[in-house]
């Protein structure tokens, strides 16, 4: 099973549990699957590549430019805390065990949003 059906999945469950799920919610939910799954490649993107990097222009001049990846991790990020907002689903609806995927992603966004 794929990353983003094993969080939809995830999701349908909470949303089950809390009795609040309809097939009408499986576009957001796919939707909310998918940003989550953009935004833990770019977090590995920046963990691998460093936040900053160095261009050089066409004077040949260092100048520091923030990773792309930075950006493309805060958009998907915020596409993800809207989509599980308009889910009404929490951190407490989320959080089914200590290593679950989701409670991984969440403890990721916390520390990004903390700055540790």
């Amino acid at each position: 099973m794929s990353d983003r059906k094993r969080i939809e999945a995830k999701i349908k469950k909470a949303l089950k549990e809390q009795g609040t799920y309809t097939p009408a919610l499986d576009m957001i939910i796919t939707s909310c699957a998918c940003s989550y799954c953009v935004m833990i490649s770019a977090y590995s993107d920046i963990e691998d590549n460093d936040v900053t990097g160095v261009e050089l222009s066409r004077e040949e001049h260092e100048t520091k430019k923030a990773n792309p990846a930075c950006r493309v991790f805060f958009d998907a990020h915020e596409s993800t805390r809207k989509a599980l907002r308009e889910l009404g689903l929490t951190l407490s609806t989320l959080v089914s065990s200590e290593d679950d995927e989701v409670s991984d992603m969440i403890g990721a966004v916390n520390e990004v949003r903390d700055g540790r």
